[in-house]
């Protein structure tokens, strides 16, 4: 693996315990960075593409306290390891001075924890609770060790001139007294520097008399995780979250138990975007934005007297106050949402991306040639306008693939901004298709994307996404995230289960099905999802539509629960 060195240190049984386990008779995916000077054998990053995500092996390994790194390479992607020494060494870091090991993230991207500190910038700090009780011991051990053997401990720094940003110490906390392992966010003055107590997340302001140079424990990953909100910012008229906001913040999250969703590879760093569910399963994002304390990630002005359609033809609109090279490099440009029918009303569809058995993406699928309708569009006063949506996404895809779109050097993309309309191609095909951008990652040149027409998403290079033309952008997103009602895990587990997950894709994939909306959350529809089955020992082919949450608990997959209005309107 990757400038794995073995000839300094004596790797530690417990280590070699850990690689076999997590590496021995896996499937991986392996890239080649360079070569060893001495044998030019490839030195490699491995990866897990088992689940959703690919997981970085080696940073992974660096995260789980296993091994340690040994710092910036000449390639920012590159992580570097060597074996991990004594934990109470104050030389474990390579480095010309020790800094703690970044917090380990869990195997599974969605996990329970325990809010510790919420920051002025809406960082919010988390104990993660699903090996709990052991990391609960270890802080607990920690803590019992600084606290009681300060006396062996070296003086403290004479002045900050001792002291580099990111430092690895021994800091007392002001409000209790006790020593904690800090790292140094900012030198202030001769005297007075800030620091982070990295096991919890806060800081503040202290002197060089309440530090100690002799940090404990470097081989033991920080004790808490930082991540923002996924999908929301301040809002406009306001430089930051508002007081209001961040104590709102602290009443949901601070000593809560909650239900938190990375949004991005654990490759990339801190804060990771996550979306977080309080004690009532509620959506703290969603109660921001409802409390008018928060907007959404990509609401911005939108251009005066701006029609996305005239008599359903796709015709500009653009404003005078729009300069042509703004329009042309899409900041301006966003996506509008798809008009769905009606509650109640029937209608065909395929579920194109799956994020949970109950949260999917769904597209509207027309009559093709030899095939009918499961479901009648007779009152279904959108079907048309539908139909005609899907035809001018082929249309648009063609477009986007076609060789004057591919070579029209225009169209480069210098500045990618959150929320911004643009073409992405997607690694599974190698074609391009209309996406808009979630985040933007300086350091690594990455971007996250989404496909807003199947809802799946993807990590690309900045370099390869391209600026869309303005009336490529007109065509509403022809995928809609929906949550299928009553579908619950089994025995109200905290979470699904990557086998769970796959099961319902297997279900539920490459086919046409009936979707019915039964009401609306403040995210999201939600639906009744129909397969068209077979009826058991029926030789004349008869078929019955049946719920997909009445098969999944048929299946013992899940349970599935609906309550009055949503049984009301089931066909």
């Amino acid at each position: 693996m990757l400038d794995f060195v073995d000839g300094t240190t004596e790797w530690s049984d417990a280590c070699k315990v850990a690689l076999e386990e997590r590496l021995s008779n896996n499937q991986f995916v392996a890239v080649i960075k360079d070569c060893t000077q001495d044998d030019l054998s490839p030195s490699i990053d491995l990866f897990d593409t088992s689940t959703a995500d690919d997981v970085n092996m080696n940073k992974y390994f660096v995260q789980k306290g296993f091994v340690k790194s040994l710092g910036a390479s000449s390639d920012p992607n590159i992580v570097k390891l060597t074996t991990a020494v004594d934990a109470n060494s104050s030389s474990a870091n390579s480095a010309c001075f020790p800094e703690y090991l970044p917090a380990a993230l869990p195997y599974e991207r969605r996990f329970i924890a325990t809010g510790v500190h919420i920051d002025a910038d809406a960082n919010i700090y988390l104990h993660i609770m699903d090996d709990y009780k052991e990391k609960d011991d270890q802080l607990r051990n920690i803590m019992m060790e600084i606290n009681s053997n300060t006396e062996s401990y070296d003086t403290h720094p004479k002045t900050t001139a001792e002291l580099r940003i990111g430092q690895a110490c021994i800091g007392k906390f002001s409000q209790d007294d006790y020593w904690y392992r800090v790292k140094i966010l900012e030198i202030l003055s001769l005297k007075d520097v800030k620091v982070e107590f990295v096991d919890f997340g806060n800081s503040e302001e202290t002197s060089v008399g309440a530090l100690f140079m002799a940090p404990k424990y470097l081989n033991v990953p920080s004790q808490c995780i930082s991540v923002q909100l996924e999908g929301i910012t301040p809002k406009l008229n306001e430089s930051g979250y508002s007081e209001e906001c961040i104590e709102y913040l602290n009443k949901q999250i601070v000593s809560e138990n909650v239900m938190v969703d990375l949004q991005q590879n654990v490759t990339q760093t801190p804060p990771y975007k996550a979306t977080i569910h309080n004690k009532d399963e509620v959506d703290i994002a969603d109660l921001l934005l409802t409390l008018d304390l928060a907007i959404r990630q990509t609401d911005r002005p939108r251009p005066a007297d701006a029609n996305l359609f005239d008599e359903k033809e796709f015709i500009l609109d653009l404003t005078p106050s729009l300069t042509p090279e703004a329009v042309h490099h899409s900041e301006y440009l966003w996506y509008s949402e798809q008009q769905l029918p009606p509650i109640g009303v029937r209608f065909d569809v395929q579920v194109t991306q799956v994020n949970d058995p109950h949260l999917v993406f769904i597209q509207r699928n027309p009559p093709m040639d030899g095939e009918e309708l499961f479901a009648s569009d007779a009152n279904d006063e959108t079907a048309d306008n539908a139909y005609a949506e899907i035809d001018r996404l082929y249309e648009i895809t063609d477009v986007l693939n076609s060789e004057e779109f591919l070579n029209d050097d225009s169209l480069r993309l210098p500045d990618p901004i959150v929320g911004m309309a643009c073409v992405g191609r997607y690694s599974e095909d190698c074609l391009h298709y209309r996406a808009r951008i979630e985040r933007v990652n300086e350091e690594n040149k990455t971007a996250d994307v989404v496909f807003v027409d199947y809802g799946n998403s993807e990590t690309v290079p900045i370099e390869s996404l391209t600026a869309i033309k303005p009336d490529l952008v007109l065509l509403p997103m022809q995928s809609s995230q929906v949550r299928i009602a009553g579908v619950v895990t089994k025995d109200d587990a905290d979470i699904w289960t990557l086998e769970q997950r796959k099961q319902f894709f297997e279900i539920v994939a490459n086919k046409r099905m009936i979707a019915q909306i039964v009401g609306y959350t403040e995210t999201h529809p939600f639906i009744h999802l129909y397969d068209r089955c077979l009826v058991e020992d029926c030789e004349t082919g008869e078929t019955i539509d049946t719920l997909i949450g009445q098969i999944l608990k048929e299946k013992n997959i899940a349970d599935f629960k609906l309550d009055e209005q949503q049984l009301a309107i089931v066909s």
